[in-house]
Protein backbone atom coordinates (compact mmCIF):
# COMPACT_ATOMS: atom_id res chain seq x y z
CA UNK A 1 0.00 0.00 0.00
CA UNK A 2 1.18 3.45 -0.50
CA UNK A 3 0.65 5.58 2.43
CA UNK A 4 1.91 8.54 0.45
CA UNK A 5 1.27 8.01 -2.75
CA UNK A 6 3.88 7.40 -5.88
CA UNK A 7 6.76 8.50 -3.62
CA UNK A 8 6.30 6.27 -0.70
CA UNK A 9 9.37 4.14 -0.83
CA UNK A 10 11.48 6.90 -1.39
CA UNK A 11 10.05 9.01 1.61
CA UNK A 12 9.91 5.83 3.36
CA UNK A 13 13.91 5.98 3.10
CA UNK A 14 14.08 9.67 3.86
CA UNK A 15 12.56 9.25 6.72
CA UNK A 16 14.76 5.82 7.67
CA UNK A 17 18.46 8.02 6.67
CA UNK A 18 17.39 10.81 8.64
CA UNK A 19 16.97 8.52 12.18
CA UNK A 20 20.49 8.19 11.62
CA UNK A 21 21.98 11.18 11.01
CA UNK A 22 24.83 12.38 12.41
CA UNK A 23 25.62 15.52 14.18
CA UNK A 24 27.57 17.24 11.78
CA UNK A 25 24.62 16.40 9.58
CA UNK A 26 22.09 17.75 11.73
CA UNK A 27 24.32 20.87 12.11
CA UNK A 28 24.77 21.01 8.42
CA UNK A 29 20.75 20.13 7.37
CA UNK A 30 20.23 23.58 10.00
CA UNK A 31 22.30 26.18 8.37
CA UNK A 32 21.15 24.74 5.06
CA UNK A 33 17.89 25.19 5.64
CA UNK A 34 18.24 28.31 7.61
CA UNK A 35 19.90 30.01 4.52
CA UNK A 36 17.05 29.46 2.37
CA UNK A 37 14.74 30.78 4.58
CA UNK A 38 13.91 34.14 5.99
CA UNK A 39 17.41 35.67 7.30
CA UNK A 40 15.57 37.47 10.30
CA UNK A 41 13.75 33.81 11.77
CA UNK A 42 14.07 33.69 14.88
CA UNK A 43 18.28 32.45 15.90
CA UNK A 44 16.55 30.49 19.14
CA UNK A 45 15.30 27.90 16.77
CA UNK A 46 18.46 26.48 16.70
CA UNK A 47 20.01 23.30 14.33
CA UNK A 48 18.11 21.07 15.74
CA UNK A 49 14.96 22.27 14.60
CA UNK A 50 16.28 22.96 11.20
CA UNK A 51 17.47 19.89 10.26
CA UNK A 52 13.78 18.75 11.34
CA UNK A 53 12.30 21.40 9.09
CA UNK A 54 14.80 20.41 6.38
CA UNK A 55 13.40 16.62 6.95
CA UNK A 56 9.94 17.79 7.17
CA UNK A 57 10.04 19.78 4.15
CA UNK A 58 11.92 17.35 1.98
CA UNK A 59 9.07 14.89 2.97
CA UNK A 60 6.56 17.09 1.91
CA UNK A 61 7.95 17.74 -1.00
CA UNK A 62 7.97 13.92 -2.06
CA UNK A 63 4.18 13.52 -1.07
CA UNK A 64 3.82 16.18 -4.27
CA UNK A 65 7.02 15.26 -6.32
CA UNK A 66 4.04 13.36 -8.87
CA UNK A 67 2.02 16.98 -9.58
CA UNK A 68 5.10 18.50 -10.48
CA UNK A 69 4.16 20.65 -13.76
CA UNK A 70 0.51 20.57 -12.31
CA UNK A 71 -0.27 22.03 -9.12
CA UNK A 72 3.58 22.28 -8.17
CA UNK A 73 6.24 23.27 -9.51
CA UNK A 74 10.12 21.91 -9.87
CA UNK A 75 11.57 25.03 -8.14
CA UNK A 76 9.14 24.57 -5.51
CA UNK A 77 9.92 20.94 -5.19
CA UNK A 78 13.51 22.14 -5.25
CA UNK A 79 13.26 25.13 -2.52
CA UNK A 80 11.59 22.49 -0.08
CA UNK A 81 14.36 19.52 -1.03
CA UNK A 82 17.27 21.81 -1.64
CA UNK A 83 18.49 21.78 1.93
CA UNK A 84 18.52 17.89 2.58
CA UNK A 85 19.64 17.13 -1.57
CA UNK A 86 22.63 19.49 -0.47
CA UNK A 87 23.72 18.07 2.81
CA UNK A 88 22.43 14.10 2.58
CA UNK A 89 22.24 13.52 -1.03
CA UNK A 90 19.25 12.97 -3.68
CA UNK A 91 15.84 12.33 -2.17
CA UNK A 92 14.05 10.90 -5.15
CA UNK A 93 16.08 8.60 -7.80
CA UNK A 94 14.65 10.77 -10.54
CA UNK A 95 15.56 14.04 -9.20
CA UNK A 96 18.54 15.92 -11.45
CA UNK A 97 21.13 17.19 -9.98
CA UNK A 98 21.37 20.64 -8.01
CA UNK A 99 24.06 23.07 -7.98
CA UNK A 100 25.81 21.96 -4.73
CA UNK A 101 24.01 18.55 -4.46
CA UNK A 102 25.53 16.00 -2.56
Amino acid sequence: MDVYGPQTPQIEALLVRARTLTTDEIKRLGAAWGATRDATRDATWGAAWGAWDATWDAACALVVRDLIGDTFTQDQYDTLTGPWRRVIGPVHPDDAPMEGEK
